[in-house]
């Protein structure tokens, strides 16, 4: 199993929460509840970050802290938060979706199991890559493993791999 970057060409799409779903950018003031979020989803895509492994919640804060970081000294920060999205479902008022970018690139997407395979990466998808568009951005990548169960949303939305490989 290998780790690859796959990237792609943003466009603009009409990205449609409906009713239902609100999406917020990334700030400051929630990487606790973000954090919270990715320990609660027990998914294993979380699990297998090496930082992440013990699957505490420190380590996920010390997981968002350090994506903050990284954005202190990146020029495309302020495109990153926005690119970002905080999803939450108004009837349950519960965080169900987070996907960060720092910059042009896909830090983490993660969705709740309850929430899986109802769309919602795919819009948070489609919305960084419509903000990436708006702002000119040429690539907009990210990283994952060979056997991803969100491979082949990756590929349907048009990402190839960019034979990078870690």
């Amino acid at each position: 199993m290998a780790f690859r970057q796959v990237a792609r060409r943003p466009a603009v799409f009409a990205v449609d929460w409906g009713r239902r779903f609100i999406v917020l950018p990334w700030t400051d003031g929630k990487t606790e509840e973000i954090a919270r979020f990715l320990v609660s989803t027990g998914t294993q895509s979380f699990a297998e970050l090496a930082e992440c492994a013990d699957g505490t919640l420190e380590s996920a804060r010390h997981y968002v802290t350090r994506a903050r970081e990284y954005m202190a000294g990146n020029p495309d920060a302020a495109l990153g938060y926005v690119a970002s999205a905080l999803v939450y479902d108004t009837t349950a008022d519960r965080l169900v979706g987070v996907c960060l970018c720092c910059g042009p690139s896909v830090y983490c997407i993660e969705v709740h199991p309850d929430y899986q395979r109802q769309g919602v990466a795919t819009r948070m998808l489609q919305r960084a890559l419509t903000v990436c568009a708006e702002h000119g951005i040429g690539t907009l990548d990210l990283w994952c493993n060979d056997d991803s169960v969100a491979v082949p949303l990756y590929e349907k939305l048009g990402f190839e791999l960019t034979g990078d490989v870690e």
